[in-house]
């Protein structure tokens, strides 16, 4: 069986695309979704910090691929500012973020 230069290209093309469109996804949609998530809780996020290794509440057990973990600082309606730890991930089209806030509320 033999492929066509054309045929060649459109494969090479299609990887392509979904390699493009995966990395996309998977390094814009956790600030997206933190973003998103601050919004529809009326916070503004005051620092937030992409956590590799140290996760917080959120264990390795817990967290998987696609999955980002954020320690955040933010303000309320009121001006009070909470600190805590925010899960977002996103799946195929289904975005999800979890938080546990520290106990301390300034």
């Amino acid at each position: 069986m033999t492929f066509s230069i054309i045929d060649m290209v459109f494969v090479a093309l299609a990887i392509a695309a979904s390699v493009g469109i995966y990395l996309y996804r998977r390094f814009s949609a956790p600030p997206f979704l933190l973003q998103r998530w601050a919004k529809d809780q009326a916070f503004r996020i005051l620092h937030s910090e992409y956590r590799y290794f140290s996760q917080g509440p959120f264990t390795w057990r817990l967290s998987h691929r696609g999955v980002s973990v954020y320690y955040v600082r933010v303000r309320d309606l009121e001006g009070l500012e909470r600190c805590g730890w925010v899960r977002c991930s996103s799946c195929w089209g289904t975005d999800k973020t979890e938080v546990h806030w520290d106990d301390t509320v300034s």
